[in-house]
């Protein structure tokens, strides 16, 4: 097996190379199908198989994240323009990381990002970590800051109900519950208390809730049934690299769901005309 010292040295050629990718998964909003958002997920193709969360890892120890969470925020922000100019009518998304938090470097970073791309401030998407919020100081300035930039700010990675109250301002646009959360919903016995847990967040934010994960038929359904607005998941599409984006959408757009309830016309809606 690989050591952990030579995936360093090889994720530091990776990143000095370019050869890292980004993948994207479509962001649904459940009552009319359309595709609002395409989330940034990391990809090595190089990697044999490290995943992304260890990838993180390694990156950490090779002392390169804040320099990989750059990457991912300016190259996510270019290939949205790019998908832009192709009549893709989505939204970045980016999950910032919680070092980038912690470091106070979020709102430079993320200037930088949509200076250097050109990407109109509406159509990025920022996710902050809820576990590094939740340590941070002053969460208050960061929302702040982010909310003067322009972009729709959402809190990522909620197990559960109450959020701390520091972390409900209005500069909060939506939250993202976490993929064990969502798995949860269709268990038993825990899915009660799951249940309960989703019913408070998305009455304490109604405005936008993202399930982060949907896999199956029943999840869909839970999450439905429960007020959740938005969703990505393998129930919709894979993570899909950026120049086979419209192909996707359109493809979304002619199957629809193939079940009844919200997405009875079978209209997934990403492209422009």
């Amino acid at each position: 097996m690989e050591g952990l010292g030579a995936l360093e040295r090889r994720l530091r050629i990776a990143l000095a190379e370019g050869s890292l990718l980004l993948r994207y998964q479509p962001v649904v909003a459940l009552a009319s199908g359309e595709v609002e958002e395409l989330r940034a997920m990391l990809r090595w193709p190089g990697g044999g198989g490290i995943t992304p969360e260890q990838l993180i890892d390694i990156a950490r120890f090779a002392g390169v994240l804040p320099e990989l969470h750059r990457w991912i925020l300016r190259t996510a922000c270019a290939e949205g323009v790019r998908w832009g100019k192709d009549g893709v009518a989505a939204a970045v998304g980016v999950t910032v990381g919680s070092e980038q938090i912690l470091d106070g470097t979020v709102p430079t970073d993320v200037a930088d990002a949509l200076d250097s791309s050109g990407l109109p401030c509406r159509l990025l998407h920022v996710g902050l970590p809820v576990s590094a919020l939740a340590v941070l100081a002053e969460p208050a300035a960061l929302l702040a800051d982010l909310g003067r930039l322009g972009v729709s700010v959402g809190v990522v990675g909620v197990r559960g109900w109450p959020l701390p109250d520091r972390l409900r301002p209005t500069t909060i646009d939506w939250l993202g519950l976490d993929r064990n959360l969502v798995e949860a919903l269709a268990e038993l016995p825990v899915s009660r208390a799951a249940r309960a847990s989703v019913i408070a967040l998305v009455a304490d934010h109604r405005a936008r809730t993202v399930a982060a994960g949907v896999e199956t038929d029943r999840e869909l359904s839970c999450v439905e049934i429960l007020g959740v607005t938005h969703a990505l998941g393998y129930r919709f599409a894979p993570p899909t690299a950026a120049p086979e984006l419209g192909g996707l959408l359109r493809r979304m757009q002619g199957e629809g769901s193939g079940r009844d309830g919200s997405f009875g016309s079978g209209q997934f809606r990403g492209t422009r005309p």
